[in-house]
């Protein structure tokens, strides 16, 4: 009777110690569940600012290439246009 009392026992404190063990290891799972929910909506905030910066640049832009009525060269035509210039000066 001894023997099964002092098993008893020993089942009780194992049972006890894995309980300990499964709160502590939820209580882990708990905490970095909500770390990580936290690190997604920083991530989905700077995303969203990144947005938003990207759109801002982008309107500037255009309103600089209006303002300035930006336009591209070719670099061919420009040779050719200098050249016409040096003949009329030439001729003139």
């Amino acid at each position: 009777m001894a023997t099964q009392d002092t098993e008893g026992r020993r089942e009780i404190e194992t049972a006890k110690q894995r309980l300990a063990s499964a709160k502590s290891h939820a209580s882990f799972i708990s905490k970095t569940e909500a770390t990580a929910k936290k690190m997604l909506a920083d991530i989905q905030l700077q995303a969203a600012s990144s947005k938003k910066e990207v759109e801002d640049a982008k309107k500037f832009l255009a309103e600089a290439e209006k303002r300035w009525e930006v336009i591209a060269i070719d670099v061919d035509d420009e040779r050719q246009a200098a050249r016409i210039r040096r003949e009329r000066s030439m001729h003139n």
